[in-house]
């Protein structure tokens, strides 16, 4: 199950009839529970850039932290560009992943 709150404010593209300049950004936190019963809290600490005109998010990071650790995970989707890499740092260490 997902509960989340989350606020998404159109930032681009509100004055034409066209989808594809569209732009929002998103804000918010949320728990996913899963299958076996884990939960995992989400909190975006800084706001999401969705571009409607790209696949991937562009910007922004968001702590994910599973319940019964203390260390939040930190996914950080860049500073703008349309790509599919982002990176996850956890414990101070920080690798680049593929998105898909």
């Amino acid at each position: 199950s997902h509960v989340a709150n989350r606020t998404r404010t159109w930032i681009a593209g509100e004055s034409t009839t066209a989808l594809i300049d569209d732009v929002y950004s998103i804000t918010g936190s949320g728990t996913n529970t899963r299958a076996n019963g884990k939960v995992v809290n989400y909190t975006i600490t800084s706001p999401l850039t969705l571009a409607l005109n790209c696949r991937w998010i562009e910007q922004g990071t968001v702590d994910i932290t599973p319940a019964g650790t203390i260390k939040a995970r930190t996914l950080d989707y860049g500073s703008g560009t349309c790509d599919d890499q982002a990176t996850i740092s956890v414990n101070g260490k920080t690798r680049t992943i593929t998105l898909r």
